[in-house]
């Protein structure tokens, strides 16, 4: 279990930011050093083999568990190295060792070294492995979103880039490290072992020397700023667990839709930073005004790309519909701004919860369905939306949409259901049975009390059930009264087990009941 301490929510807030608080030197927007970029390799497959040994529930448990041992041994021995997170994207971070920190790019590019080689573990966790690479030079940073959605922070610039261009290359598992040119200049007088890979400009670290130094404390943040870093869906939720001490346990496995965002060559505009900062706050309106949460902002191979969600922490019935309109509306600002965007979306059982440590801590969605979508999007045409085969039938009418033509995988596709429009009786079908039997529960010659329980998991049409019973009351003439709760307040719930908001008590009375 991952301990939040009396940090409280400050570990969604950026670890640089932190830092600066408080005191006289202020943030810094750029700057020069070294990025470390760590990859969890093999998570899909360990991924797909626990949820079928042990099923959805422990399955999120021993993932999640996966992901503190491995992303959280990376932000912990981070710290010991004075580096701190700039990015994170689903099963992967970069950590950041800024050159003024040390007193020059040489040592910086030293502790970066020293870091990765410790981390750099012989034998794999659940059959997963840390891929590794270092890359020097300039990084671009701004914050971007606003506090009403969720603020982001955005890593830029050529060493984001380099970083990106080295993670595509092949390395050998004893051999999980590789380090720029431009890291090997730096090195070279350390006299750290770097075997040369000429042709890719590249090199695998085998050994490296670096002083020790001492990790620096973070100071916590005041509630209100910390919940400005988290998506506005995400509050609620995430202020309650911190209250309850059970942050760093929250983890489920979701049927969501995901879509991702791809701001074309946005190095190539005047000021790429500001470019991406306009995106941001146009994905944050179009999803998050539907329901969607906007997760992250980065730059990567894919180039600057945005990654959201439909269907946690809260689902709708029609979150694919949402997602699509949202999808829809993004392009048509991106054409009135002569900005070109593309798309990917994909639906399908994912991991989300709180991933990371305390000292930095991040609200996510993590799995192959992620993959599909962010691989949709690399494959949409400039301007356009590709939808994967899971979905590829319920784009809505009046939407323009590629469709990827691939099997999608077992269990990811519900079959017979098509999403209704938002905010429209939601449609249903082979429920009629399961109807009749919830309007017999309300049947005004029923004897009292009367109780119906609906149980099934996420995504399987629980809402729109509800909803047709509600529609057929109400034409009864009866009243409808609905409260809400989360699984977390349940007494007897294990810690550990799902907290999302739940639609917990139905009641309906006749237009002539008196109630006090």
């Amino acid at each position: 279990m991952n301990d939040i301490g009396d940090e409280g929510l400050s570990g969604f807030v950026p670890e640089r930011f932190r830092l600066a608080q408080g005191t006289t030197e202020p943030w810094r927007a750029s700057g020069t050093g070294s990025a470390l970029f760590c990859d969890v390799a093999g998570f899909n497959e360990t991924s797909e083999r626990l949820l079928a040994a042990h099923g959805r529930r422990v399955g999120a448990e021993r993932l999640h568990e996966l992901l503190g041992e491995q992303l959280g041994g990376v932000i912990r021995m981070g710290a010991q190295h004075r580096g701190t997170v700039i990015a994170h994207a689903g099963d992967a971070l970069t950590l950041w060792f800024d050159a003024e920190d040390y007193g020059g790019d040489a040592t910086a590019a030293r502790q970066a070294s020293a870091c990765a080689l410790a981390l750099a573990k012989p034998f794999s966790y659940m059959g997963t492995r840390l891929r590794l690479t270092i890359a020097s030079g300039l990084l671009k940073q701004n914050l971007v979103g606003d506090p009403i959605h969720g603020r982001l922070e955005i890593a830029g610039g050529p060493v984001m880039t380099r970083l990106a261009e080295l993670d595509h290359l092949p390395r050998r598992a004893d051999l999980p490290i590789l380090v720029c040119a431009r890291t090997q200049t730096l090195l070279q007088p350390s006299g750290a072992k770097v075997i040369e890979l000429p042709q890719a400009h590249a090199g695998i670290l085998n050994a490296v020397s670096a002083d020790p130094v001492s990790p620096r404390p973070l100071r916590p943040v005041d509630t209100e700023t910390a919940l400005a870093w988290i998506p506005s869906s995400a509050r609620a939720m995430l202020r309650r667990a911190a209250t309850l001490g059970t942050l760093g346990e929250m983890a489920e496995i979701r049927t969501l839709t995901a879509l991702f965002l791809q701001i074309m060559d946005p190095a190539k505009a005047e000021n790429a930073m500001q470019a991406a900062a306009r995106a941001v706050r146009e994905t944050q309106w179009a999803v998050q005004t539907r329901g969607g949460t906007v997760l992250n902002v980065n730059t990567d191979a894919k180039g600057t790309y945005i990654s959201c969600i439909f269907g946690a922490p809260v689902a709708h019935e029609d979150d694919t519909l949402r997602a699509f309109e949202a999808a829809a509306d993004l392009l048509e600002q991106g054409r009135r701004a002569s900005v070109e965007m593309r798309i990917g979306l994909a639906r399908g059982a994912t991991l989300v919860g709180v991933v990371g440590d305390a000292r930095c801590w991040r609200y996510d969605a993590i799995g192959n369905t992620m993959n599909r979508a962010a691989l949709m999007m690399t494959q949409a045409a400039p301007g356009t939306l590709r939808a994967a085969e899971e979905i590829a039938a319920l784009v809505p009418e009046g939407i323009q949409a590629q469709t990827d033509h691939r099997k999608p995988q077992p269990g990811n596709t519900r079959h017979g259901t098509m999403p209704p429009q938002c905010g429209t009786q939601s449609a249903l079908f082979e429920r009629t049975g399961e109807l009749d039997a919830l309007c017999d529960v309300i049947s005004q010659d029923a004897p009292l009390p009367r109780l119906a329980i609906i149980k099934a998991d996420p995504g399987h049409g629980k809402t729109a059930l509800l909803e047709g019973v509600r529609h057929r009351a109400e034409a009864d003439g009866r009243v409808w009264l609905a409260a809400g709760g989360q699984e977390s307040e349940r007494k007897n719930e294990s810690p550990r087990f799902h907290r999302r908001p739940i639609a917990s008590f139905h009641a309906t009375i006749s237009s002539t009941s008196c109630c006090a």
